[in-house]
């Protein structure tokens, strides 16, 4: 075909090469890509596995180059390596290039956490170091018979009498022979009495008075383990409790002339001995009241609702049975009066059982006036006044 030449397009000659430009052309190719297949061939002539030896050295290899880095576009590789990634598949290739841009995107993640250990590490060397208690020279704590004792008190004083047992516990045990081990066996009861173990510190004081070694203070010991047996089972009725009322009374009897004795210790055994003003009601007049008439017995003493339900029940088990036997029902008549007699019967028995249940409740809050009245109670802080005095 041939232009016309008003075109402007021009036809250069075509040059012909000569066989041995060809020839070299083709050796200086081949020896191209023999030099990129010893730079790596595990590349080239294996499936792309990415073990870490390669990887490490893809990772320092100079063929990657960023356009834009802020916007951290996808990496294309430059100009002088381009012949070594034609050279692999196209699935190597690509994994390649994913494994190269991974690695730039975790590098400044891993510059921001190295970073912050780097702050928090040197903030940590400006911190001022931990106080620490100044121990004594051997690296042990040294604490005297006093200092236990104090320290005994302290928790006392402050209402944590379990915590204080287990400190007079410990300086009875590290000072047996000391002045204030004795006094601190005493307290242990007092801290039983104060933490509401009634029973436990009675059973701590039995121990105390059979060991000759606390014979100089046996007026301490029977006066506390009366008071022990006074707070026994304080929430039962005042007849269960009497036999230990009994006992802590002849605790108090037994308390020596010249051993230690409250002021009106004295007066109080006294007071519960002979009792005066207090109300009572006899069961047997309960009981006879109502006999006589069902339910009067518990309005006398003083159960009124419990009285008014007897007459009412026995009045109408009295009536059904008057009735049944006057329309010839012997049989029902029977039943209704054997329940009209239970019924009778309770009325008696409940009436006795006020009277009982009366006498108790005032005998017990005699026991907690005269208690109160004479000083014979729990103190916050025990006998620690007389306690420090003699020992």
């Amino acid at each position: 075909m041939t232009l016309p030449k008003s075109s402007g397009f021009t036809i250069a000659p075509r040059t012909k090469r000569t066989a041995t430009e060809r020839a070299a052309k083709t050796d200086k190719t081949v020896n191209a890509r023999k030099a990129t297949n010893s730079a790596a061939p595990s590349l080239a002539t294996a499936p792309f596995t990415a073990p870490l030896a390669t990887l490490e050295a893809v990772s320092k290899m100079e063929f990657w180059q960023n356009p834009d880095p802020a916007r951290q576009a996808p990496l294309e590789p430059s100009s002088g390596n381009r012949a070594f990634l034609t050279a692999l598949p196209g699935s190597e290739r690509s994994e390649l290039l994913e494994v190269r841009n991974a690695h730039v995107f975790l590098r400044p993640l891993l510059a921001t956490v190295f970073l912050l250990c780097a702050v928090a590490w040197m903030g940590g060397l400006f911190l001022p170091p931990p106080v620490q208690g100044q121990m004594p020279e051997g690296g042990r704590l040294a604490l005297g018979e006093r200092e236990v004792w104090d320290y005994a008190e302290r928790l006392f004083g402050e209402g944590e009498y379990y915590r204080a047992i287990t400190e007079y516990k410990r300086l009875a045990h590290f000072f047996p022979g000391g002045r204030l081990a004795r006094a601190a066996r005493l307290r242990i009861g007092e801290a039983y009495l104060n933490g509401g173990e009634a029973t436990a510190a009675a059973d701590h004081f039995s121990r105390l008075l059979k060991d000759s070694a606390m014979a100089p203070y046996r007026g301490e010991l029977f006066y506390l383990r009366g008071l022990g047996r006074l707070e026994q089972d304080a929430h039962l009725p005042y007849p269960l409790r009497e036999s230990r009322i009994e006992l802590a009374l002849a605790d108090f009897r037994a308390i020596p002339e010249n051993g230690f004795r409250p002021p009106g210790l004295g007066r109080f055994v006294a007071a519960l001995e002979e009792p005066e003003g207090v109300p009572s009601k006899s069961p047997w007049l309960a009981a006879g009241l109502s006999a006589v008439l069902p339910g009067s017995g518990s309005f006398y003493v003083g159960r009124y609702g419990e009285g008014a339900l007897a007459l009412a029940v026995n009045a109408l088990f009295l009536h059904a049975t008057w009735k049944a036997f006057r329309d010839d029902k012997d049989d029902l008549g029977a039943v209704l009066a054997v329940g009209a007699l239970a019924f009778y019967g309770g009325a008696i028995y409940a009436a006795a059982n006020g009277a009982h249940k009366f006498n108790g409740r005032a005998r017990a809050a005699y026991l907690n006036r005269q208690r109160t009245r004479f000083g014979i109670v729990l103190q916050p802080r025990g006998l620690r006044g007389i306690l420090e005095k003699r020992f």
